[in-house]
C-alpha cells in the first residue's frame, strides 16, 4: 500500500485500522492495490485477479469506522499474472517483517506462478503465514509449502553436511 499526504490524523487513524485488517485478511494481498484516504473517502486503485478479492477489498473498506465513501479503481484482469521473479520478490519483502529466532529460515522460489517455499520455522503461524502470503498474492497458481515445524537445536546437534536439494519433480 502506498502511503500519501493525509488531511488530518484522522484519516491516519482509518489508514492504519485498514491496513491492519487488510493484512489479516487471507483472501487479498496488499501487494495488489493501494490506497489513499482523505477526509474519510478511500481511494482504491490496482489490479486483481477476480472479483472475488475485489469485493474482499471493497467489503472490508465499507465496514471500517471513519468510512465515509469509497472511490473503487480496482481492475478485475481476467488473466492476470505478474513474472515468477516478481512474485518471489513481493513474498521475500512480506516475509521479512517476520521475526525468525536464530536456526529459522524460509525459502522461497516460483516457477510458472507456482510458489515453493522451503525452510525450518519453530512456530507453526510461520509457516501458515507465508502460506497465505503466496496464496493471497494474485498471480500464484499453486503453492508447495515443505516448511518443516520443530524445535530448533543448537548449531553443533546439525550435520556437518547437508545434500542438496533436488529439483526433480518440481512442477
Amino acid at each position: 500500500m502506498v502511503r500519501k499526504k493525509k488531511i488530518n490524523s484522522s484519516d491516519d487513524q482509518v489508514e492504519n485500522e485498514l491496513q491492519e485488517r487488510l493484512k489479516w485478511d487471507i483472501r487479498i494481498n496488499s501487494a495488489d492495490f493501494n490506497l489513499e484516504v482523505v477526509r474519510g473517502v478511500v481511494s482504491l486503485s490496482g489490479a486483481v485477479d477476480s472479483t472475488f478479492r475485489k469485493n474482499a477489498i471493497v467489503r472490508i473498506v465499507m465496514s471500517t469506522h471513519g468510512v465515509v465513501g469509497i472511490k473503487d479503481s480496482i481492475d478485475v484482469v481476467s488473466g492476470y499474472s505478474r513474472s515468477d521473479v516478481e512474485i518471489e520478490n513481493i513474498v521475500r519483502s512480506q516475509l521479512k517483517p517476520i521475526s525468525f529466532a536464530a536456526g529459522e529460515w524460509i525459502d522461497v522460489s516460483v516457477r510458472d506462478g507456482v510458489m515453493r517455499l522451503e525452510g525450518f520455522v519453530a512456530w507453526p503461524w510461520h509457516k501458515a503465514i507465508a502460506d497465505q502470503i503466496g496464496w493471497s498474492l494474485s498471480g500464484v497458481r499453486d503453492c508447495i509449502n515443505l516448511i518443516v515445524v520443530g524445535e530448533i537445536r543448537a548449531l553443533n546437534e546439525f550435520p556437518s553436511s547437508v545434500p542438496p536439494m533436488s529439483q526433480e519433480g518440481f512442477i
